[in-house]
């Protein structure tokens, strides 16, 4: 393999700024996509949020305490 690592690089920086310069203007789906499978973001999160209980005082953290989600175990 001729460059190996260094070539890979490169390729991926020259396609990452024809992206970001829009120079890959056009997409095409790909063979086989099924649009029944998207799921409807906005949809999704305003169900969430039109079921979380706002108000709920269990959800509120006094001060100094911590998320039991984010606490490292030890």
């Amino acid at each position: 393999m001729k460059g190996g690592i260094a070539d890979l690089e490169a390729a991926a920086r020259i396609v990452i700024g024809d992206w970001n310069g829009g120079k890959m203007r056009h997409y095409a789906l790909p063979p086989g996509f099924d649009p029944s499978n998207m799921v409807d973001v906005d949809a999704l999160r305003k169900e969430l949020i039109d079921d979380a209980d706002i108000n709920d005082e269990s959800m509120i953290l006094e001060d100094g305490e911590q998320d039991q989600s984010t606490m490292k175990l030890e």
